[in-house]
């Protein structure tokens, strides 16, 4: 049972990561807006004025750290309940904090944060095994 939970945490991960870093890439080589089809315009009410750092922060952690947590979880490592539990809230945090700042845009916005909870509760269940 244990290979499995990993398992299917860790192809979450990829999946999320991978996701994260198509993402970001556009907002990092375009921070206007212009590849995304997003202006700038939108960021009016956030603390930033282009989607460069948007796009920085999302590549690390959305990006870089789901793919380093998704090592941690096929690997079946000790750290992977604790990783899947910190950036499966970190990406429920993320959505959240965009919809707040830029309003409901996509159908991809309640994907991904449904994702971050499914992420976040199998994480906590093999936390919780751990801890036994």
């Amino acid at each position: 049972m244990k290979p499995i939970r990993y398992k299917i945490l860790g192809y979450l991960q990829i999946f999320i990561g991978m996701g994260a870093i198509a993402g970001s890439l556009p907002m990092i080589l375009t921070p206007e807006g212009d590849t995304i089809g997003m202006p700038v315009e939108l960021l009016a009410n956030s603390p930033f004025t282009n989607y460069f750092i948007p796009g920085i922060l999302l590549l690390l952690i959305n990006g870089v750290g789901q793919l380093i947590s998704a090592w941690y979880s096929l690997k079946f490592l000790k750290p992977a309940g604790v990783l899947g539990i910190v950036f499966g809230a970190a990406l429920m945090v993320w959505i959240m904090v965009q919809m707040y700042y830029l309003g409901f845009g996509s159908w991809l916005q309640p994907m991904y944060l449904a994702l971050g909870t499914i992420e976040f509760f199998l994480a906590l269940g093999i936390f919780r095994k751990q801890q036994k």
